[in-house]
């Protein structure tokens, strides 16, 4: 009946602080029990959870791993495909160039087998550019640099174009005929000289030979024909000329006398000509190998036509001696300043010849 009783004051409101303390921790017990329950059962679904989560990470992992056994292999291939078709991309982009480089040799083939190059040095000379520039570029690919055959065949183009410059400017040197005197220096080169000019700017570009040396070697045989056509007519000359060594000589008719100033002509036409068709610079050392030849053939031909070996001194010899001594002083001073690029030897026997006819005069 107590506990009735107080449970009636508690529910009228009319229960002690003691009573009303002790409610409230139960039922703060309660809601702590009744949370807890919750946190656990959360719990137990988080692990549950993890539980799955781990077990479906596993399985992806085996997944993985077998995947990644049969996808490596390809994707493998794959790259190596890839490298290839670059690389075989690149070998056919390589194998045009050189195509396309290797095409320059017919072009400058046609314009050495065509005969005259002089009409068209620049084009000559393009192709040649064109030939040299291949040369380099297979000098610097290996798949090029590799083919002796390739490689032969580039230098024997080329070889046969500097043979063939070479060739044209000799014939063109050749086939000029020298001023001795510069009346013409203002005026424009003629066309055959102009072309020679050409080829001699085309022959320092191409690195051929040496000009100084090609053109010693055509003018000299022109040269020496020249003189061989002098001296011989002038000996057929004496030998038709009557009455040479006697007292009936008449002055001025001996054959000689048109000799040293042909000589000094031709000598100063070479020079000449070596300052047109020569580099700037090498024309007095062209001039110094070319002109001590006929000046020795000079001083020879006049002691042979004159006997100044010859002992004895008959009247018609010695108006001879006279006349030649004249035609000799005449060009003295000129032929000396053509020579005196040459050795020293070489003019010292024109001043010589003169010593010798003067003094062979003074004893007549």
């Amino acid at each position: 009946m107590a506990r009735g009783d107080q449970a009636r004051r508690v529910g009228s409101g009319n229960s002690t602080p003691a009573e009303l303390e002790d409610l409230r921790a139960k039922k703060s017990a309660q809601q702590f029990q009744s949370m807890l329950e919750d946190r656990k059962k959360i719990l137990a679904h988080a692990d549950k959870l993890a539980h799955s989560t781990t077990k479906a990470l596993r399985h992806l992992q085996k997944k993985l791993g077998k995947l990644q056994k049969d996808v490596a292999p390809v994707h493998d291939q794959t790259r190596t495909l890839h490298l290839a078709h670059t690389n075989m991309g690149m070998a056919i982009t390589s194998v045009q160039e050189c195509v396309e480089k290797l095409r320059v040799i017919q072009p400058l083939h046609e314009k050495i087998v065509s005969g005259d190059i002089s009409n068209d040095v620049e084009g000559f000379m393009a192709a040649l550019h064109e030939l040299n520039n291949t040369i380099t570029f297979a000098r610097e690919h290996s798949g090029l640099r590799d083919l002796p055959e390739v490689m032969s065949a580039l230098m024997m183009a080329r070889n046969q174009a500097i043979s063939k410059l070479e060739s044209e400017y000799s014939r063109m040197l050749a086939a000029q005929r020298p001023s001795p005197t510069d009346e013409d220096a203002d005026q424009p080169p003629s066309k055959s000289l102009q072309r020679l000019i050409n080829l001699r700017d085309a022959m320092v570009e191409s690195e051929a030979s040496n000009c100084v040396d090609v053109f010693v070697g055509v003018r000299s045989t022109a040269l020496a024909a020249q003189m061989r056509a002098l001296e011989e007519g002038t000996l057929r000359g004496v030998k038709s000329t009557p009455d040479l060594d006697t007292h009936k000589y008449t002055k001025g008719k001996h054959p000689f006398l048109t000799v040293p100033r042909a000589v000094l002509n031709m000598l100063r036409g070479e020079t000449r000509l070596a300052q047109q068709a020569l580099p700037e610079g090498d024309d007095a050392e062209a001039a110094a190998k070319l002109c001590g030849g006929p000046a020795s053939q000079l001083v020879s031909l006049c002691t042979t036509v004159l006997r100044l070996d010859a002992p004895g001194q008959s009247p018609g010899r010695v108006l001879a001696l006279l006349d030649v001594l004249g035609a000799m002083r005449d060009v003295q001073n000129d032929l000396v300043q053509v020579l005196m690029g040459c050795d020293k030897e070489v003019w010292e026997r024109i001043d010589g010849l003169v010593t010798r006819l003067e003094v062979k005069a003074a004893e007549a």
